[in-house]
């Protein structure tokens, strides 16, 4: 079965354009990472990208939009792929795989896994369930109305 949606999702990117924010410089997220662009954590940049950046622009002027969304994408390839293993995964709509895939981004695969009571109801197809874990959650309060619109889309259809 195809996964509901892709890294080359318009929507998708835009919606994590828009709640990631932008930054051209590195910068220390809520969690001490150091982050740059769309919220890319640059230990997750592999050197060779880094380079190529530094190469095509002054880095004290930090990195353009469209490197920021090369990072973006791949960032987001990683999170569509491991989501790919939940079963769950192949029956949202494309509405639901987004917001997902949104909050997946945000958390990392680490965090996103510990939501175990919301991924037992996604797998359930209780969508109603899987809203109400999301938003009682420490992300929740940490992401505010970002959380209300993921968890929202995951249970209205």
């Amino acid at each position: 079965m195809d996964m509901p949606i892709d890294a080359n999702d318009q929507i998708l990117v835009q919606q994590i354009q828009a709640d990631e924010g932008w930054s051209a410089t590195p910068y220390q997220d809520t969690l001490g990472h150091w982050t740059i662009g769309y919220g890319t954590k640059m230990s997750d940049i592999t050197v060779a990208e880094l380079v190529q950046c530094w190469q095509a622009e002054n880095c004290a002027k930090g990195i353009r939009r469209d490197q920021g969304e090369i990072f973006m994408r791949h960032d987001l390839l990683r999170v569509l792929r491991w989501l790919d293993a939940y079963d769950w995964w192949h029956n949202l709509s494309d509405k639901q795989a987004r917001a997902i895939a949104n909050m997946a981004y945000n958390l990392g695969q680490t965090k996103f896994r510990q939501f175990r009571k919301m991924l037992y109801a996604l797998a359930r197809g209780n969508y109603f369930s899987a809203r109400k874990e999301a938003l009682d959650s420490r992300w929740a309060k940490q992401v505010g109305s970002r959380a209300t619109r993921i968890a929202d889309a995951i249970w209205f259809e």
